[in-house]
């Protein structure tokens, strides 16, 4: 079930197409309302006003984070060491497929992804923190960080051109 709250009301909504025995872990909602879920058979999508869920291809494990950018770009975590990108221009397929991002690859688990308002997206891991910058393929890890994060906030900035960040690490 999928549950929305309108104008203080509760709709509970039947969705098909999560694997049986999937839990899901987040969820993400891009500009034009669809949603997208981190379970634990994998990542899926469902479009705004529709019942049915699609499963992203080529994603067969744990997602453990979900986010998206604000070109409605989908960033992807697993939990086998794996980050992707599914491209808005993706969506539109009947069975999107998402890009693996080889740079991030065999790293560490990734726990948390955040996007700033410049389309950097901040990658938490077993092992540190990782930025890639809008427009970049090679993720910039944080030096000073080497532990795990579990949390990150993006603090909006206005007095320079990269994003103040907040996370939690173990």
């Amino acid at each position: 079930m999928v549950y929305k709250v309108k104008n203080k009301e509760i709709i509970a909504t039947k969705v098909i197409g999560i694997e049986n025995n999937s839990s899901i872990e987040e969820i993400a909602i891009d500009g034009k309302d669809n949603v997208f879920f981190a379970t634990s058979t994998g990542g899926y999508e469902l479009k705004y006003n529709e019942n049915w869920i699609t499963k992203i291809t080529d994603i067969n494990t744990q997602v453990r984070t979900i986010a998206v950018d604000s070109q409605g770009n989908i960033i992807i975590g697993t939990d086998n060491q794996s980050a992707y990108l599914l491209f808005a221009t993706e969506l539109v397929k009947e069975k999107p497929k998402a890009v693996l991002i080889n740079e991030l690859e065999n790293k560490s688990s990734i726990n948390v992804i955040a996007v700033d308002n410049q389309n950097n997206v901040y990658y938490g891991l077993h092992n540190g923190l990782y930025i890639i910058e809008n427009n970049q393929k090679m993720p910039i890890k944080v030096n000073e960080i080497n532990s795990s994060v579990f949390t990150i906030k993006i603090f909006k900035s206005t007095c320079s051109s990269k994003s103040d960040f907040s996370c939690c690490m173990e």
